[in-house]
């Protein structure tokens, strides 16, 4: 993994990766990495982080595990992320689907819903200490939840590529489908991957847009691993005060989050 030359910004909208890849090899370009400060305290890590774009590259047969993550932010509402672990020295990568922001723009609900100027969506890629400990340890208020894939390394695989594809399609397009809280969410652009490489997910479910129950309704297909009891899932009180400058961060809540120690193996 080397640092990526100085992202080129699209006109009044935030740096975006994109993917090479062939049958064998992928390469993500502009993975996002903030750098933490040592000594500095979680709550202001924030303020005083520095944003890395980074160039990783791979074989797909690295792949070797993932997890549905789930950040509640607010009573019924929350935010889903596709996470993936390989076996060499690779890094692992989370992928969030998210609003394409404009340069010094605050959107709110009305915005949103607003037909006048439809606002796009897009794929942000980044590490996983950058994307996950925002979650938890930098941002007040949200609670992140982890449910460990139970797919097969092949589906992995063929999962990985087919996230990589949507990135590029809503990344490098002009107009991407534009973002909906209820019709086209984060949660129906995470689950358009798992139906393109054939897991019988149905397209129209009344609960799909309901980001809070995708976890219970993956689980009925086998998709994801889900204890009985939530706080096998919580990765909050267990990253609590370990700064992401932890030579391990990732083995450190691989190794104390309950509903993981049996499923990645790391």
């Amino acid at each position: 993994m080397v640092a990526s030359p100085e992202p080129v910004w699209r006109p009044g909208y935030e740096h975006l990766p994109t993917a090479s890849f062939n049958l064998r090899q992928w390469c993500i370009h502009g993975i996002r990495h903030n750098c933490y400060s040592a000594g500095v305290h979680p709550l202001h890590a924030e303020e005083s982080a520095t944003t890395q774009w980074l160039t990783c590259s791979a074989p797909f047969s690295s792949v070797a595990g993932g997890y549905l993550a789930i950040a509640h932010f607010a009573p019924l509402q929350a935010h889903i992320l596709l996470g993936f672990t390989f076996s060499d020295a690779t890094p692992p990568i989370v992928f969030s689907p998210e609003l394409r922001y404009r340069r010094n723009s605050h959107w709110g609900l009305r915005a949103i819903l607003s037909t006048h100027e439809p606002i796009p969506s897009c794929v942000i890629c980044g590490l996983e200490e950058d994307l996950l400990f925002l979650r938890t340890s930098v941002r007040e208020g949200e609670e992140v939840f982890l449910y460990p894939f139970l797919l097969p390394k092949p589906t992995l695989q063929a999962l990985f590529r087919s996230l990589l594809i949507q990135m590029n399609r809503m990344n490098r397009d002009a107009y991407p489908t534009p973002f909906h809280p209820f019709s086209h969410n984060c949660a129906m652009m995470a689950l358009d991957p798992l139906r393109t490489i054939g897991i019988p997910i149905p397209s129209r479910h009344p609960a799909w847009w309901a980001t809070t129950r995708i976890p219970t309704l993956l689980a009925r297909y086998g998709i994801v691993a889900r204890s009985k009891n939530p706080t096998d899932h919580h990765l909050n009180p267990v990253v609590r005060g370990v700064p992401p400058i932890h030579p391990q961060w990732g083995q450190w809540w691989r190794r104390r989050l309950p509903a993981f120690s049996p499923n990645e193996g790391q």
